[in-house]
């Protein structure tokens, strides 16, 4: 049970990054932000929260010490994730697009997320 629950804030924010990535962008037209680069600074956060959650699961679920591979893993699989769900609104949206500079986005959120998770926990004692 502990490791369902501990499992539990990465799904959520996967599912919720799924649901905020494929769902239309429509209705937020109707909210004007006019803050250059914001979506970039979304992707960037969403993406961090998410290793950062990711790194944190593996590291409460693993029986042995966080190892780099472990680090790797996570980074990799973030990543996938990202580049997965530009493919998936180019394909499967018709208001939605591919843009690598959300994958650029995301991959340096990932990568921030991962670093503060090791400058905080210091995993790898």
């Amino acid at each position: 049970m502990k490791a369902v629950i501990t499992r539990l804030p990465a799904t959520a924010w996967s599912v919720i990054i799924v649901i905020a990535s494929l769902n239309s962008s429509e209705n937020l037209n109707e909210i004007k932000f006019d803050i250059p680069g914001l979506d970039k600074m979304v992707h960037f956060i969403m993406y961090g929260v998410l290793s950062f959650l990711l790194l944190w699961t593996v590291d409460k679920v693993s029986k042995t010490r966080l190892k780099l591979q472990n680090l790797i893993v996570v980074i990799l699989v973030s990543s996938g994730f990202g580049i997965l769900m530009e493919i998936l609104q180019k394909t499967l949206t018709t208001v939605r697009n591919f843009d690598i500079y959300d994958i650029i986005a995301n991959i340096i959120g990932i990568l921030l997320g991962c670093g503060v998770y090791v400058i905080r926990f210091k995993p790898f004692k």
